[in-house]
């Protein structure tokens, strides 16, 4: 038991979160309405996810969240429509189009097209210019 305590005391808040989030006790409960032999049982089998989870493997925590998971699957489903696209091109013997990747979230799906062609490079050069004169007039004024 002493071993136990120390390791509460050293991991207290981790502790306190699991126990009140997965059973609804306390620490303040032990020995009473919860036994020693409950919160060793309890603290033997912690969740990879969890507080303490967290903070007895730090590297194993991203692993264990649903969002890698997705982020994992949505791989899968990029890499999959990949491979199907090229085996519909080799039997069929016509060009295919790039599959279109998984939405994730965050991702923007509509690229933003300013104008209508590429820019000359002429217009390019004078463009940059322009700016590099706004930031020499700029860097002066301060």
């Amino acid at each position: 038991m002493i071993g136990l305590a120390g390791f509460i005391d050293e991991h207290r808040e981790a502790v306190e979160r699991d126990l009140f989030v997965q059973t609804g006790h306390e620490l303040a409960d032990v020995g009473s309405t919860l036994s020693w032999g409950a919160l060793k049982s309890f603290l033997s089998h912690v969740q990879l996810g969890s507080a303490l989870g967290g903070e007895l493997n730090p590297d194993m925590t991203e692993w264990s969240t649903r969002a890698k998971t997705n982020a994992i699957l949505a791989d899968i489903y990029d890499q999959l429509s990949i491979v199907n696209a090229n085996l519909r091109v080799l039997i069929t013997h016509k060009p295919g189009r790039k599959p279109e990747p998984y939405k994730r979230p965050g991702m923007d799906t509509e690229k933003q097209r300013i104008g209508k062609k590429p820019l000359p490079i002429s217009k390019m050069r004078e463009w940059i210019e322009s700016k590099r004169r706004k930031e020499v007039v700029n860097r002066g004024e301060q």
